[in-house]
Order: C-alpha cells, then structure tokens, then sequence
C-alpha cells in the first residue's frame, strides 16, 4: 500500500474540494437561471441549511404559484373564509332543527295514535309485557307474551307456533 504524504493527501483533498465547488457553481447558474436564486441566496448565506433546502425549495415554488393560481379561478379568488363559515354554522342550525322535527314526526308516524307506554294500564297484556322487558331476567317467555298480545288485538290470526 502507498502511503501518502501530507503534502500529497492535502493535494487530493484540495483536488476534492475543488470538484465538489466546479459542481456548486454549475448547479447553481443552473438554479438562477430556473428563478431560484433566492434559494441559492440562501444557501450561500447560510439562512437555509442544507437540510431544509428541500422544505424551502417547497415553501418557494407555493409562493410563485399560488397567488396567480388563485387570481385565475373566480370561486378560489372570491373565496371569503368567514363568510364561507358563517354559511356553513348557519346551515348546521337548520339541520339541527330538521333533524330535531324529523325525529318527532318519524316517532308519531310510527305511534299510529298507540297510546303512550305510561298509559298502558299494568294488568294489561302490553302492561305485562313492558314490565317483562324491563326485567333483566324475564319471567315469562318475551316471546310468548307478544304472541298473545297479538291474538287478542287480532283476533283473525291463528296460534301455529
């Protein structure tokens, strides 16, 4: 193995020093040249390190297209945030109201004029039946209770169960 001299190892390394500076300057007259010396102002005073080049590279081409993107599309240009959310707060309102008188009419749609569970006398076959639902361990068969509530309102149904 040849070994180097100091002299020798400070030549090759100033040899690699000088390529990688060739290979700076071409990247950036490239870099200028595409619109981006801000960037490249940047990098060489040290106000973007080499590790957030590409997060500022992102942040400066949002802020060259942006602003004509926007003034080119009426619905973006004419956009008003608070307005747009006063919009949508009211529209919320509303819907609550909707749905909140929705669910009462779906309830009486439902009810067609049964009476209210309060008002089931409890000697009844649905006041027995109410109360055995409500037990957690129901004494009689669920089952069997609405079938038999059901014979009794109608009448014409037959028991083949």
């Amino acid at each position: 193995m040849v070994q180097l001299g100091p002299r020798l190892r400070e030549l090759a390394g100033a040899r690699h020093l000088l390529r990688d500076w060739s290979s700076w300057c071409r990247v950036r007259q490239v870099a200028r040249a595409s619109g981006l010396a801000p960037l490249v102002d940047g990098l060489e005073t040290g106000a973007v390190t080499p590790e957030e080049t590409a997060a500022a590279f992102r942040l400066g081409y949002a802020r060259w297209w942006l602003p004509p993107t926007l003034d080119a599309d009426p619905e973006l240009r004419d956009f008003r945030r608070f307005q747009h959310e006063h919009l949508i707060e009211e529209f919320r309102e509303i819907y609550d109201l909707v749905r909140t008188a929705a669910a009462g009419r779906v309830v009486r749609a439902l009810g067609h004029d049964l009476p209210a569970v309060q008002t089931v006398p409890r000697n009844s076959e649905l006041g027995l039946l109410r109360r055995q639902m409500e037990l957690q361990r129901p004494s009689r068969s669920i089952r069997e209770m609405i079938l038999s509530a059901c014979r009794q309102a109608f009448p014409s149904l037959r028991a083949e169960s």
